[in-house]
């Protein structure tokens, strides 16, 4: 369980699994047009077979972040894949919940795709 990141990791009805992408903030010096399209994500369980997707899930903006849930058949989405859109977003960091209840983070080495070290 990701404690570490509280209420930073989304709720789940327990059909589906829910990832929380949150995009870096836009500033004077560093980032800027972080926000966009959020990215398509699909998921994959060990075997590698396909367990479900969601495209296009919209927009979010600079400092922000949105749910994006992947209906599915309540089997653990070990390998997730993005791919973005037409207007790609600058990841700070991500977490997921599964249909299961486990709950996971993802962070680190996003930003050099964003100019930032």
């Amino acid at each position: 369980m990701a404690t570490a990141f509280g209420s930073n990791i989304p709720s789940n009805d327990g059909t589906s699994s829910k990832v929380r992408v949150f995009v870096g903030l836009d500033g004077t010096q560093g980032l800027t047009n972080a926000g966009g399209d959020a990215p398509d994500i699909r998921q994959f369980n060990n075997n590698p077979e396909f367990l479900g997707a969601n495209y296009d899930p919209g927009h979010i903006g600079s400092g922000t972040y949105k749910d994006i849930k992947i209906g599915q058949s309540r089997q653990q989405p070990v390998y997730t894949l993005l791919t973005a859109n037409n207007d790609a977003i600058c990841i700070a960091y991500m977490t997921t919940t599964w249909p299961d209840g486990s709950q996971y983070a993802f962070a680190g080495n996003w930003g050099h795709t964003c100019g930032q070290d």
